[in-house]
């Protein structure tokens, strides 16, 4: 079960890393100034893309957490390893 939950923590990691860019470069993209905010893209405005941007950057700051809460204890073997290894 906790290998399921780590599995789908990291899928959703790597989801919202890749929402973020995307939407990024969409917001990118888009025109800025007075008016803007009407453009359409792929059937969502300029404001739905900002709130894409955000909450998929809340989401990547959370399943970060997850990732480095999950994974603790194999990243200090890690770096015990590497220590071992520079002496």
């Amino acid at each position: 079960m906790k290998h399921k939950i780590k599995t789908i923590s990291d899928i959703l990691l790597i989801f919202s890393v890749f929402l973020s860019v995307i939407s990024g470069i969409i917001l990118n993209l888009l025109p800025s100034g007075p008016g803007s905010g009407r453009t359409i893209l792929l059937g969502l405005i300029k404001h739905q893309w900002q709130s894409l941007h955000t909450f998929s950057g809340y989401f990547f700051i959370l399943f970060s957490v997850l990732h480095i809460i999950f994974y603790w204890k194999i990243f200090w073997v890690n770096i015990k390893n590497l220590r071992k290894e520079v002496k």
